[in-house]
């Protein structure tokens, strides 16, 4: 059964070129909110239609969330309204299976009010809040795009007893394999986010999750952040839903939150995989398997391979790597990348006795948005359009 909400007023394609910039000039006007409450703003503004030289209404809805309101709502367990309490279940039972056991106590998560119908979830497991959460959308006639953006904040990692079986690859493929003295370190953070579609009664998704890997006694590491974004498919033939923009960041943070002699940080990035998207892969890639050398050690890791038109967000200088796609016209899109990095200092010849609640990397800080595309009519052609179109939240200030 599809939604009962209101859906926009079809008119064909003839707006795709219009609003196939998803979002642009949304998130940039965004201001710092007063405190206890998220920017929630909306405009309208009209715009010519290139194929038909006509003027469109567009309305616009952004809404941002602080790292203090998303702890103000923060959840533990399974609680929250109906649907967010099946949100946290389908959490668990995700790691599960992929090899990560969680109690429900172990879950934090936020539930938060797009508007009076709709609320975006944020299910995880890791230590700290996100840094960040953002909404937007954009609709005009027969086509709507909406998006989140959530940032990580840095991740404080700590050696854990319950780390024993994370060393899986995307997807929770059991073959990463470690050399030369590599040791698994740490599992996560891991974060799904979830929203309703306006077109039907389903969600869409981000699922992300990191690991990290030392040559014990060096400085050297490997760090490996996956992602998978899903769109909910429509429920009749005349409706059109696709992936617009998905993209995954990691860099070193802009401030040292830990100082100290237990605390290392990034210093460097040594190697990286994906060097590159491939032009002759079809059908979202498929897996390829990657040797990720870090000298005499490294990690062989099955990786997404992307396709031409995936973007490789390299930055040595801002020591940051991920990954763009878009746009596009899945539903369904995986990226994962890995990175090998040197830190300001070596960890310890022997590992930390159990129990010790030592830092010993401050990991990278990461970043995440997805915004999906909606339109009326046959997927031929797409929603997207067939012209690249930059966004703003992947250039926006972080």
């Amino acid at each position: 059964m599809g939604s009962s909400r209101k859906k926009p007023s079809p008119n064909g394609l003839g707006y795709v070129g219009a609003v196939s910039g998803a979002l642009v000039g949304v998130v940039g006007a965004m201001v710092s909110p007063a405190a206890g409450a998220p920017v929630d703003a909306s405009s309208q503004s009209s715009m010519p239609d290139p194929s038909t030289g006509n003027t469109e209404r567009i309305a616009r809805f952004q809404k941002r969330w602080t790292e203090s309101q998303l702890s103000q709502n923060l959840l533990t367990g399974v609680q929250g309204r109906p649907k967010h309490a099946k949100r946290v279940r389908n959490y668990l039972e995700d790691a599960a299976r992929s090899g990560r056991l969680l109690d429900s106590k172990m879950v934090k998560s936020v539930a938060l009010d797009i508007d009076d119908q709709r609320q975006v979830s944020v299910v995880w497991d890791a230590a700290d809040t996100p840094a960040s959460l953002d909404f937007a959308s954009k609709t005009g006639e027969g086509v709507s795009i909406e998006g989140v953006r959530i940032t990580e904040a840095p991740e404080v990692n700590i050696p854990s007893p319950s780390s024993a079986h994370a060393a899986l690859g995307f997807a929770g493929e059991p073959n990463i394999g470690l050399y030369g003295g590599m040791e698994y370190m740490w599992g996560g953070p891991a974060f799904k986010v979830s929203w309703p579609a306006n077109y039907v009664d389903d969600d869409h998704t981000i699922q992300m999750a990191a690991r990290g890997y030392n040559q014990r006694g060096t400085n050297r590491w490997a760090y490996n952040r996956y992602g998978l974004a899903t769109v909910a498919s429509p429920d009749t033939f005349t409706e059109t839903a696709e992936i617009h923009d998905f993209s995954m960041r990691t860099r070193k943070p802009t401030k040292q939150l830990l100082q100290g002699p237990g605390v290392r940080h990034m210093q460097s990035i040594t190697n990286w995989a994906p060097r590159g998207p491939s032009d002759e892969c079809t059908g979202g890639g498929g897996i390829q398997d990657v040797d990720l050398s870090l000298g005499p050690a490294g990690i062989k890791i099955p990786l997404s391979n992307p396709c031409s038109g995936t973007e490789i967000l390299l930055d040595v200088d801002l020591l940051q790597m991920g990954l763009h796609f878009g746009p596009g016209h899945d539903e369904q899109v995986a990226l994962d990348y890995a990175m090998a990095l040197e830190t300001d200092t070596p960890t310890s010849p022997k590992a930390p006795p159990p129990g010790s609640n030592e830092p010993f990397f401050e990991g990278p800080a990461n970043q995440a948005f997805l915004t999906v595309a909606h339109c009326y009519g046959p997927p031929i052609g797409g929603c997207s359009g067939t012209g690249s179109e930059d966004n703003e939240w992947k250039t926006s200030n972080w």
